[in-house]
């Protein structure tokens, strides 16, 4: 009796499983990531101290669960973040905005992610904490907190991007050598501002030697 009902078990487990339908079996695993086809701020370059929009372009063939800007200041170690929203469903637009307290003179950094609730996407795709994006800083004007020291020579630098006239050095200083003189060095030698040789442009990072008298 126990050996007939075991069988009987059996054979209605069996017969259970030929009907269970085929959807209720596991999903294929998702082995395919987010795609960011396109990834752009507005505006372009961004505004000392304004927000800036971050507008990308994210596929996947199933669905992207989440999105997110990592951002921070030029210089700063530590990212922020805050979720990119779907703007437009056809065409899988989304959009995120950087706070204008992240906007500095020093630039702007940042990476995007996506994720799929089981593979992830960044862009820039490779490492990106420690090679995010960066985008330059458009500033109107900028004031240096101290005035520079008369009667000694002190290396005089831009850690910035100037544009147009900005970027000009007669721009700020003259040749007129009893006020001030500028010095480059240059292929083993000084060349003073005025006299051929010396750069046009102040570049950033790009230094110069710089004295001049004391106006008092």
């Amino acid at each position: 009796m126990n050996t007939l009902h075991f069988k009987i078990t059996l054979i209605a487990a069996f017969c259970l499983q030929l009907f269970v339908p085929s959807s209720a079996s596991a999903q294929p695993r998702d082995e395919k990531p987010p795609e960011i086809l396109l990834a752009r701020v507005d505006p372009n370059p961004p505004k000392l101290g304004f927000s800036v929009e971050v507008i990308a372009i994210i596929k996947d063939d199933r669905q992207v669960q989440s999105t997110r800007i990592f951002y921070r200041a030029g210089g700063s170690t530590v990212f922020d973040s805050t979720f990119m929203s779907l703007e437009d469903p056809v065409i899988d637009l989304y959009l995120g905005i950087i706070p204008g307290q992240a906007v500095t003179s020093r630039g702007l950094e940042g990476y995007i992610y996506a994720s799929d609730g089981t593979n992830i996407t960044t862009f820039p795709p490779d490492n990106p904490q420690d090679n995010p994006i960066a985008v330059p800083v458009e500033a109107d004007v900028l004031f240096k907190p101290t005035l520079q020291p008369g009667g000694r020579y002190r290396m005089f630098s831009v850690p910035l991007l100037l544009l147009g006239n900005a970027a000009e050095f007669s721009t700020y200083f003259s040749d007129d050598k009893t006020k001030e003189r500028l010095f480059v060095w240059s292929k083993g030698r000084y060349i003073e501002f005025g006299t051929t040789g010396f750069p046009r442009l102040i570049l950033p990072g790009y230094a110069v030697f710089l004295i001049y008298r004391d106006l008092v």
